[in-house]
Order: C-alpha cells, then structure tokens, then sequence
C-alpha cells in the first residue's frame, strides 16, 4: 500500500492516495459540484441531494473552510477533475475521536475512487493527527458505500433510524424512517489491517 504523502498548501494538507489526490475544498469547486448529474438508476434515487443554488453552497463551502474541527477535501482523479467530496469533523478532542463523510459524483461510483479516498483520509486520521477512533453512519439501503467501508475496515457497531422523506428513499418502509447502520474503525483494527497489507 502507498503511504500518504502529505503536503501544505495555503489552505491545508494534499493527500496522495494511490489513484486520488485529495486537497481542501474551496469555494471555486462550486461549478463543477452544480454540474454533477444525479443518480438516475431506481434504486439510487434515494442519494441525490436536495438542489442547491450556487449561494447556498458557498455558505456551506465558507461554513467548512472556517471550521476548527472539520476538514473538508475535494476529490480529484488522476487527470485532476473534481469527482467527490470527503470531511472528517473531529468530534471528541480529548478521545481523540473523528467522523468521516464522503460524496462520489453519479458517473464515477463503482470506479474505486471512494474507496481510495477514504482509505487515504483514514491514514492520514490515524498517522498523521493521532486519532484513536472513527466513526460514520450509512444508510441499510446503500449497499455499495457499505461494502466500501467493510472494505476500508469499519466495522458495523450498531444502528439507529433516520426520518427520510419517502420520496428521497422509495424503498424505505412507508414510515418514513430508514435504518442507519453505525460504523466504526479503531486505531487497533487500523493497524492491525496495515501489517496485513
């Protein structure tokens, strides 16, 4: 496995993955975010986001840059072109605790990208920022960002539901609520899987 190569730019660290580079997210990525086509298949219809205006994602772009405790990446493939968002928000200082997201554009899921982004910012959790825990939530329905993250190493410690509007989950039971499995990684069974690597 390549190890992560981090570098400084004005903003924060780049990353180097071993297809990906990840570097901060900035407010000139908005574009390329408006023009990510949505999921189109029946049963992915439920991971579109809701629209948002070019405003709206700047305050949330700003909103990001200016926070202490989240770091938020932009995706690039290796001919540079923006193709998801990550963030790791540093939830417990003192514990040393983290939660990971991550967004992969429509037309570039099922290519490995996520897995390679994901596998580069939970090294760089680990090695780079002494994090000792990381956790994240997924939707039961979402079946490929699960194996993903089975495949990083997290593991499923629990779950909770999660209102959804039903027409954002059409497999979702008719009350609404979708079942969310809680997942974590430990810096034990993150080491443990790099000396088996």
């Amino acid at each position: 496995m390549k190890e992560i190569e981090p570098h400084v730019s004005n903003f924060g660290p780049i990353l180097i993955g071993r297809r990906c580079i990840l570097r901060p997210l900035m407010i000139s990525d908005i574009s390329a975010m408006i023009s990510w086509p949505p999921f189109t298949r029946p049963e992915d219809l439920c991971f579109n986001e809701s629209p948002h205006t070019r405003a709206e994602l700047e305050v949330w772009v700003k909103s990001r840059l200016s926070s202490v405790d989240k770091s938020t990446f932009a995706v690039l493939d290796n001919e540079k072109n923006l193709i998801g968002r990550i963030s790791l928000t540093l939830v417990d200082k003192e514990k040393r605790e983290g939660l990971v997201g991550i967004r992969v554009r429509s037309d570039r899921v099922n290519e490995g990208w996520g897995t390679d982004a994901l596998k580069t910012v939970v090294n760089y959790w680990f090695e780079q920022k002494g994090g000792k825990l990381l956790t994240l939530d997924v939707s039961s329905l979402n079946l490929r960002a699960i194996w993903c993250y089975e495949n990083v190493g997290f593991k499923i410690e629990g779950y909770h539901f999660q209102f959804e509007p039903l027409n954002k989950h059409p497999r979702a039971p008719t009350s609404g609520y979708v079942k969310f499995w809680d997942m974590r990684l430990t810096f034990e069974d993150w080491k443990k899987l790099r000396q088996t690597v």
